[in-house]
C-alpha cells in the first residue's frame, strides 16, 4: 500500500476496517521519483518497470469480470515508457504495480502501524 502523502490516511481508514483477526498483512512503502529500493521505499520507475515486465510474460491474469477493469486498462495505456502518467489517474496501475512488487518478494515485510517506520 502506498504509505505517502495521501496513502498515510487511506492506510489508516484500511488497518481500522481490517476485521481483528485476519490474517491479510498490510504493508506499506513510501513511492519515490527515484534512487535505490530499501524495505521501506521503492522508486516509481522500478514499480511500474516490474509490472510492465510481469505483464509483457504473461505472469498477471485478469479475471473475466474484473470490477473497475476499464478504469485500470486505461490507466496503464496511458503510462509512459518512464512510468509517467500521459493523462488521467494512475491510482489502479500503482496498485497493482505495488501488488506485484510485494508478491515477488521484493516488497517491506507486514507490520502494524505501530512497528518502526523509516519514512
Amino acid at each position: 500500500m502506498d504509505g505517502t502523502g495521501v496513502g498515510v490516511a487511506v492506510e489508516e481508514i484500511v488497518r481500522l476496517s481490517k476485521p481483528p483477526r485476519s490474517t491479510c498483512a498490510l504493508r506499506t512503502v513510501m513511492i519515490t521519483g527515484g534512487g535505490q529500493s530499501s524495505g521501506t521505499s521503492v522508486p516509481r520507475r522500478e514499480l511500474l518497470t516490474r509490472l510492465a515486465v510481469e505483464w509483457e510474460q504473461k505472469r498477471i491474469k485478469v479475471s473475466p469480470g474484473l470490477l473497475n477493469w476499464t478504469s485500470l486498462r486505461n490507466e496503464l495505456v496511458a503510462l509512459d515508457g518512464d512510468g509517467h502518467k500521459q493523462k488521467g489517474r494512475d491510482d489502479l496501475a500503482l496498485g497493482l504495480a505495488l501488488a506485484v512488487w510485494g508478491f515477488k518478494g521484493t516488497g517491506p515485510p507486514a507490520g502494524e502501524r505501530g512497528a518502526p517506520r523509516l519514512f
